[in-house]
């Protein structure tokens, strides 16, 4: 999907600059001069333009080196502490049936398991910060002493092996971030909000946020402030509710025994888990009634 979406940018004349980074933001007055970026080679370039768009996903890089310059600015050096550290992998041997996801709830986090191709599993999971740091980080050891409190988990990865390095990432904040750390930087994505993972939504927000943004692009852009403001109002309305209701399902599933009874009430309920589906997802369009 990935793919495609870069060959559909560079077929409509998007110029794409691949193995490369940026690793330096000029500021003005708020604003964004200009990017530096390097190469792989080591080239270094810059990038102008009058409006950024930071879709970095959870690494919100330019979100970041604004902060770092700020930081720098006002002699401010404290840094927030991860609150989470979510790991991923995918295995071979899980005993995982084919078209399902299994959600995972255990002491300090919870975590997901669906068949991919060729026979794999893709499995991540999420746990506070302090149980990472119990175990050295080591996903391997998380699992087994972690994870595996979980029954269904122990049963179905029992026997599984990762076939690559896991990979980690550090969560420092759920919800919405800033979407507009600079006059002409605005942010979609993962990089404008982190929705809960359980949710199997982040990609859909994603889409929809750009889609927003690219909208609000189009009809107002004359005017940068109106643009900003525009997609502010927009986006809140659009992602606000179901940013708060993943915040208490959050909160409830590291909960002691309320998850259980929980998941107990929706078996017992289409309608129950209809309406938790809708609540973290796009609002179903409403079919006009036929008189």
């Amino acid at each position: 999907m990935d793919m495609r979406l870069l060959d559909h940018a560079k077929f409509i004349g998007v110029t794409v600059c691949e193995d490369s980074s940026v690793n330096a933001v000029t500021m003005s007055e708020g604003r964004i001069m200009n990017l530096t970026s390097r190469r792989g080679n080591g080239e270094k370039f810059e990038v102008a333009a009058d409006l950024f768009i930071d879709a970095t996903g959870r690494s919100r890089v330019l979100s970041k080196l604004i902060e770092k310059n700020e930081r720098r600015h006002d002699d401010h050096t404290a840094k927030n502490s991860s609150l989470f550290v979510g790991f991923k992998s995918h295995l071979k041997g899980a005993n995982a049936a084919k078209g399902t996801c299994e959600i995972y709830l255990f002491p300090g986090g919870y975590g997901g398991l669906s068949p991919i191709e060729v026979g794999l599993t893709n499995h991540c999971f999420l746990v506070r910060s302090a149980v990472a740091r119990e175990f050295g980080g080591d996903a391997n050891k998380i699992v087994e002493n972690v994870v595996f409190r979980n029954k269904r988990a122990a049963k179905t990865l029992m026997k599984a092996e990762p076939i690559r390095d896991w990979l980690a990432v550090s969560i420092d904040c759920f919800g919405m971030a800033d979407l507009n750390p600079a006059s002409n930087l605005l942010t979609v994505g993962d990089s404008a909000a982190f929705i809960d993972p359980f949710t199997g939504s982040g990609m859909l927000m994603a889409f929809e946020s750009s889609a927003l943004l690219a909208e609000t692009i189009f009809l107002n852009r004359d005017t940068q402030e109106i643009i900003a403001d525009s997609y502010h109002a927009k986006y809140r309305q659009r992602f606000a509710g179901r940013l708060r209701v993943c915040s208490v399902l959050r909160r409830a599933a590291l909960v002691p025994y309320l998850p259980g009874f929980a998941i107990s009430l929706l078996n017992l309920s289409k309608r129950s888990r209809e309406f938790l589906a809708d609540a973290t997802r796009s609002p179903k369009l409403r079919r006009p009634k036929v008189l």
